[in-house]
């Protein structure tokens, strides 16, 4: 608030590094409440891309060490289950020994699952009067959490040596932009979406350059916009095609226009979007936003042949939605 935001950085970054840490390894991601530390950590990790935003624009000269930096904290803002299912299946088919795999991953499921369970008897435990403890059963419990949390390292370590395509790819680590870059072809661009409380982040990836923007797009703005281009009913609810209510043209190119307009210029030669969407974005097909307006202004859409003539996104360009940015090395490879 008091605009140090140089200053503001570096504390942000400690901050950021502690969480990454406890989603990487140790209890961030052994105990059972780790989902909802990600999730509550979230705003600290939005907070980390703004500031970057801000040091950006104050000094050009940090522009493109401050995008590679936002672009991974921003998946770490994402972090999301889906993303994590489609790294895991991905990465067995990718060692080419998918029996011997299972084996290894199944025994530390199992192990796992033993550890989050002593974790919530202990903390139940510690937390009676003192009269009412058992310290001779914690003593217990504490002994052979030791024990599984070695036997969780052993594993890890064997997936490592055994496995190295699956302990990369179901790392909860993000993905570097430069290592995105590389899973790119000329005629393709990786676009991904950070929505945040106040404000919209965008980057935009080429497999020779990338580029980060702000929308100044609130949530709440987002969720409204969606909204509009939802239809009141299905196909399925109305009674024929004419009960459906028009499609919003408008509103989807206002749409296009704040979100995609101020990345028009990365975009050309493109062919193939690969999307990476977050929030309300993650409801709306990008496809169905309109790149321009007819000359002659809105067409009457009673008539549903007037859609043909909509400049739909989806003709422009193929588009691939994806969970989470990793999830694109961990399809491709």
């Amino acid at each position: 608030k008091q605009g140090r935001y140089g200053e503001a950085l570096n504390h942000i970054r400690l901050a950021t590094a502690i969480h990454r840490k406890r989603m990487a390894a140790g209890s961030g991601q052994l105990s059972a409440g780790a989902d909802h530390e990600r999730r509550d950590v979230a705003p600290i990790f939005e907070a980390h891309v703004n500031i970057a935003s801000e040091v950006m624009t104050l000094d050009p000269e940090q522009l493109d060490t401050l995008t590679g930096e936002s672009f991974e904290v921003a998946q770490l803002a994402r972090a999301t289950s889906v993303g994590v299912a489609i790294s895991h299946m991905a990465a067995r088919f990718a060692t080419g020994d998918d029996a011997l795999l299972a084996g290894v991953v199944r025994a530390r499921q199992d192990a796992l699952r033993d550890w989050r369970r002593l974790d919530e008897e202990l903390v139940k435990a510690a937390s009676k009067p003192p009269g009412e403890r058992n310290k001779e059963e914690e003593s217990q419990w504490r002994t052979e959490k030791e024990e599984l949390t070695a036997h969780l390292e052993e594993l890890d370590g064997r997936l490592v040596q055994e496995f190295p395509e699956y302990a990369e790819l179901t790392s909860p680590q993000p993905v570097s932009l430069a290592a995105v870059q590389a899973l790119l072809g000329p005629d393709e661009a990786l676009i991904a979406f950070l929505v945040g409380f106040d404000r919209t982040h965008l980057w935009v990836l080429r497999a020779d350059r990338a580029e980060q923007f702000v929308v100044e797009y609130t949530r709440r703005d987002l969720e409204d916009a969606v909204g509009k281009l939802h239809p009141g009913k299905t196909l399925e609810e109305a009674q024929s095609v004419e009960d459906l209510p028009e499609f919003d043209v408008e509103t989807a190119h206002d749409l296009y226009q704040t979100l995609l307009g101020p990345a028009e210029g990365m975009l050309g030669g493109v062919k193939h979007l690969l999307v990476v969407p977050t929030g309300p974005l993650q409801s709306l097909p990008l496809g169905v936003l309109v790149t321009s307006l007819p000359e002659n202004g809105v067409s009457d859409y009673r008539n549903y042949r007037n859609y043909r003539k909509v400049a739909w996104l989806a003709k422009e360009f193929a588009i691939t939605t994806l969970p989470t940015v990793s999830s694109l090395r961990a399809l491709r490879k």
